[in-house]
């Protein structure tokens, strides 16, 4: 009998360090872990909803139980809702901040609370308490839209209007500083407007017709946005007699494809929102899982491969 319970007690032993990954510090599995998952602003636009769903997949594929709470564009909610994971002891917090600033003292009180908190497609200002960013590399992304223009522009410049995302984000400062810093040295360029349309195409609509209002043709050259909503201004453009108006869009989803196959777009830089929110759940899984040291800390970049006519056509869109 002893022999038997001292067999049995190391299958037991064997399969109790299984679980807890092994004496040899191998990864367990964050199978079961609990992740809150709070999004901004969940109704922004597609490319959100492309990347909630890539989360969304990818947690059922890990194993993970995740909770989606939509901040609905509204401070004291988003606040809220992070306080609310940490009583409700969740293992892991992954946000998509639209504010870098503002909600660092609630990512502190996760933080505090040992609840380790990623960041998706956003960031938070330096310093705030976040184990990685998931997502573009948005000084680049700036400064490939930034050579985009010099590219289409050639030697003779021109006049350029930058339409910018939603203000105090981190992507619309990064993108800003990384395409005005791309075109230094191109004294021939100039920036003659500069608004934010929010990422919102009514709002790009209405600035693209002020403007095409305000600079008759041969006064401006091109018009940039930070994000595809820009492909209705460009067909507005080219069916009221402004075809001399050059476009550069952000992201690449099937609008802007066809936009850039019709001609109407020169170019864009592309990053695929699904597989941000893939990105960002796997790294989840790793650190949860004890894996941390696959995790890529402080940041994790996506790809942005530059898109125009001549491999649009055979790139398929992120969304």
């Amino acid at each position: 009998r002893r022999r038997i319970a001292a067999s049995v007690l190391a299958v037991v032993s064997v399969v109790v360090l299984a679980a807890c990954g092994g004496s040899n510090g191998s990864a367990g599995s964050a199978a079961g872990k609990q992740v809150g998952f709070l999004v901004f602003n969940e109704e922004l636009d597609t490319f959100v909803t492309a990347m909630v769903d890539g989360v969304k997949a990818s947690a059922d594929e890990q194993g993970l139980s995740l909770t989606t709470v939509d901040g609905k564009a509204d401070l004291p909610t988003q606040e809220a809702a992070i306080d609310q994971f940490v009583s409700d002891g969740v293992d892991a917090i992954l946000l998509y901040p639209g504010d870098p600033t503002s909600l660092v003292p609630a990512v502190q009180r996760a933080a505090d609370a040992g609840i380790p908190v990623f960041t998706l497609n956003l960031g938070l200002e330096k310093g705030a308490p976040v184990v990685t960013y998931v997502g573009s590399d948005d000084y680049d992304y700036g400064k490939k839209q930034g050579e985009l223009v010099v590219k289409a522009l050639g030697e003779d410049g021109g006049t350029v209007a930058l339409l910018m995302g939603t203000m105090g984000t981190s992507a619309q400062i990064a993108r800003t500083a990384g395409f005005t810093d791309a075109l230094k040295g191109h004294d021939t360029i100039t920036i003659v407007d500069q608004q934010s349309d929010q990422w919102d195409p009514a709002t790009s609509l209405a600035i693209t017709q002020q403007c095409a209002a305000k600079y008759p043709a041969g006064q401006l050259d091109a018009i940039v946005a930070q994000g595809p909503q820009i492909t209705g201004d460009a067909a507005w453009a080219f069916g009221n007699g402004r075809s001399d108006i050059l476009f550069i869009a952000g992201d690449y989803n099937t609008d802007v494809q066809k936009a850039i196959v019709d001609g109407q777009v020169y170019g864009t830089v592309e990053q695929n929102p699904d597989l941000q929110g893939r990105e960002a759940i796997t790294a989840i899984a790793q650190w949860l899982g004890g894996q941390q040291d696959k995790v890529q800390t402080p940041a994790h970049y996506t790809p942005l491969p530059v898109i125009t006519r001549e491999n649009a056509a055979t790139t398929a869109p992120a969304w």
